[in-house]
């Protein structure tokens, strides 16, 4: 008995992170408001997979690196990441 209800409860995880995976690569990616980037570069210096650089003096965003976390519109302090 216990066997199959562990077998189940770890169905019911992996399923649970099978739809948590869904739900975050589905979710939008950020955007950089270019008339509020000042182009301190915090949210590149925050951005933990180096997915942001600042080039011409505005934040830019490669999505394809983005993993979503949103670190670059926490730390942004001139709001011009959502």
């Amino acid at each position: 008995m216990k066997t199959k209800k562990r077998k189940s409860i770890i169905i019911v995880i992996a399923v649970l992170a099978i739809m948590l995976v869904i739900i975050a690569a589905t979710e939008s990616k950020p955007i950089v408001w270019k008339e509020s980037c000042t182009g301190c570069g915090d949210c590149a210096n925050y951005c933990p997979v180096n997915a942001i650089k600042v080039i011409n003096g505005k934040a830019v965003i490669d999505h394809e690196r983005c993993v979503n976390c949103k670190l670059c519109i926490t730390t942004c302090t001139f709001g011009a990441l959502e």
